[in-house]
C-alpha cells in the first residue's frame, strides 16, 4: 500500500514538528514498509489549499491517507475541508483519521467526514497491524483500537493496550520532513539565535484534570540513555542547540527531572532545554540542577487561583504549592510558563481577581499573559458535566455549534450571564495586556537611553 499523511495547516509561519505522524512512519518502516511507499503532504509549511490536495492526489495515487488532529475549531475545520476534497476525487483513496479529536467520538467523525476507519489512541501499533490488514485484503473486524464500517454501521472496537516499553518504539523518522522548517519552531526563546526540535522523554500523566482530553490512564516513561541517545543524535544531525521536551508532564516528580538534568550535565551536552512540570513537585535542589544543565522554561499548569476551583477541576494542587512553586523557580533564574484557564465551575468576579493579581505579581514578562475561557473538549470529564448539566447535547453540537473560536465560550458553567461573564474576562485581560505592553515600551526605552548617554554598544535593536 501506498501512504500519504497530511499535515494540516496551522496558519502560522512556524510549526511544531508533526512527533505522531512521525513515529508512525518509523513503526511502519520497521515492520516492512519500503520509505519509497510513504509520503508527507506538509501543507503546515508550505500552506496548500484543499484544491491544491485535490489536484496531488490526482495524479499520484495513494492507496491510503492519513489525517491526524488533535482538537479545536480550527483543525476540526481543517479535517472537514480536507475530507471534502479527498472525497471529491474520482478514484478515492482509503481515508484515516487519528488523534485526540476523533478518538472520543470515532462515530461522529466517521460519519461526518467520511472517512473509513479511526485509529484511537497510540497508533504506533494501531496502525500499522491496520495497514498491514488492509494490504492483505483482510477483514478489521477483530483489530483493537480501530473503528470501522460495516454496512451503514459504524463499529468501535475494544482500545488496544498502550505502549508499556517505550524504549522500543524506533526514533521518529525526521528524515521524511523538512527540518530546515521545524527547528525554527520555538516554545520559549531567550536569544533568537536557537535551533529548537521536540523529544518525548515520557507518555501519559499521573493526574486527571476534569478539563483534559487525553483518554489514556497511566504515566510511562522512558529509561534515561534512551533520551539522551536521541537528543545527542538531534544535537549532531541537525546542529540544534536547544531542545524542548514535550512530554504532557515531564516533572511529573521531582526525582524523573533531576535524573534527566543531572545526566545532561553528566554527558556535558550544551543545550538550553524547557519542560512542562507540576508545581507541588517543585524543589530548590530539582530547579537548581534544572538551571545549571540548560533548563530556561518550566510551563506549569497553575489554572486557578481559587482553592475551590482547584478542587472543582481535580487539580490535586494547593495555592501554598502554586505560590512557593512559582517563587522558587523564578529565584532559581528560570522562566515560568503559568497557564490558567477562566471559567470553571464556581468562578466568578472574585477568583478572576485572585489571578489577575497573581499573574502581575509573578510576571517575568518573558511572554504575554492572558486568560482563555476553559473548554470541554469530547472525552473530558467536564464534557460529559456539560452534557449531563444541560449545557450541551453531544459531539455535533460542540464542534458545529458551540466551539468556533478558543477565546470564546464554548459553555458557561458559571452562575455569571454570558454578558457578565465576558465583561469580567475583557476587563481582566485589559489589565494583562496593558501591563505587558507598558513593560514592553519601558524596557525598549530603557534600552535607547543607555545606547545613547552610557554608549552601551550590546544593543541590537528593539525586541518585541
Amino acid at each position: 500500500m501506498r501512504i500519504l499523511f497530511i499535515i494540516h495547516d496551522h496558519a502560522k509561519s512556524q510549526n511544531d514538528f508533526p512527533l505522531g505522524v512521525a513515529y508512525l512512519i518509523s513503526a511502519l518502516r520497521e515492520a516492512g514498509w519500503e520509505n519509497k511507499d510513504i509520503d508527507v503532504y506538509n501543507m503546515d509549511v508550505y500552506h496548500y489549499q484543499p484544491g491544491q490536495l485535490h489536484d496531488f492526489l490526482k495524479r499520484r495515487q495513494y492507496d491510503l491517507v492519513g489525517i491526524g488532529a488533535i482538537a479545536g475549531y480550527w483543525q476540526y475545520r481543517q479535517v472537514m475541508a480536507l475530507c471534502e476534497a479527498i472525497n471529491s476525487l474520482k478514484n478515492r483513496p482509503l481515508v484515516v483519521l487519528g488523534g485526540h479529536m476523533p478518538s472520543p467520538e470515532p462515530a461522529y467523525f466517521m460519519r461526518k467526514t467520511g472517512a473509513d476507519f479511526v485509529v484511537m489512541g497510540e497508533g504506533e501499533i494501531v496502525f500499522t497491524n491496520m495497514v498491514k490488514r488492509l494490504s492483505e485484503n483482510g477483514s478489521p473486524h477483530d483489530l483493537k483500537g480501530i473503528a470501522y464500517w460495516q454496512g451503514d454501521k459504524v463499529i468501535v472496537n475494544h482500545r488496544e493496550r498502550l505502549i508499556k516499553d517505550l524504549d522500543a518504539v524506533p526514533f521518529p523518522a525526521w528524515d521524511k520532513f523538512p527540518m530546515e522548517h521545524y527547528v525554527l519552531k520555538q516554545r520559549f526563546s531567550t536569544s533568537g539565535a536557537e535551533r529548537t526540535l521536540p523529544v518525548l522523554s515520557s507518555r501519559g500523566c499521573l493526574y486527571k484534570c476534569s478539563f483534559c482530553y487525553r483518554m489514556d490512564k497511566g504515566y510511562r516513561m522512558r529509561s534515561i540513555d534512551s533520551v539522551i541517545e536521541e537528543v545527542k543524535k538531534l544535537v549532531k544531525d541537525y546542529n540544534l542547540n536547544k531542545i524542548s521536551f514535550r512530554d504532557e508532564l515531564l516533572m511529573a516528580t521531582a526525582k524523573r527531572a533531576y535524573m534527566l538534568a543531572e545526566r545532561i550535565l553528566k554527558e556535558n551536552i550544551n543545550i538550553k532545554f524547557d519542560i512542562d512540570g507540576r508545581l507541588n513537585a517543585v524543589t530548590p535542589e530539582v530547579l537548581d540542577v534544572l538551571r545549571r544543565a540548560g533548563c530556561i522554561y518550566i510551563n506549569y499548569g497553575v489554572e486557578s487561583l481559587d482553592q475551590e476551583v482547584l478542587h472543582n477541576i481535580n487539580k490535586k494542587q494547593t495555592i501554598e504549592e502554586i505560590i512557593r512553586g512559582v517563587e522558587l523557580t523564578v529565584k532559581a533564574g528560570i522562566n515560568p510558563g503559568l497557564n490558567v484557564v477562566y471559567g470553571n465551575i464556581g468562578d466568578n468576579e472574585q477568583t478572576i481577581q485572585k489571578t489577575v493579581d497573581f499573574l502581575l505579581k509573578y510576571n517575568t514578562y518573558a511572554e504575554i499573559r492572558t486568560l482563555k475561557p476553559v473548554t470541554p473538549y469530547p472525552g473530558c470529564e467536564l464534557y460529559h458535566k456539560a452534557i449531563e448539566l444541560g449545557l450541551l447535547e453531544d459531539c455535533a453540537d460542540f464542534y458545529e455549534n458551540k466551539h468556533v473560536n478558543s477565546d470564546l465560550l464554548t459553555v458557561n458553567f458559571t452562575e455569571m450571564t454570558e454578558e457578565k461573564f465576558y465583561e469580567t474576562l475583557y476587563k481582566a485581560n485589559e489589565v494583562l495586556i496593558r501591563d505587558h505592553f507598558n513593560h514592553v515600551t519601558e524596557s525598549a526605552i530603557r534600552a535607547h537611553q543607555k545606547l545613547y548617554f552610557e554608549k552601551d554598544a550590546s544593543f541590537r535593536g528593539v525586541r518585541v
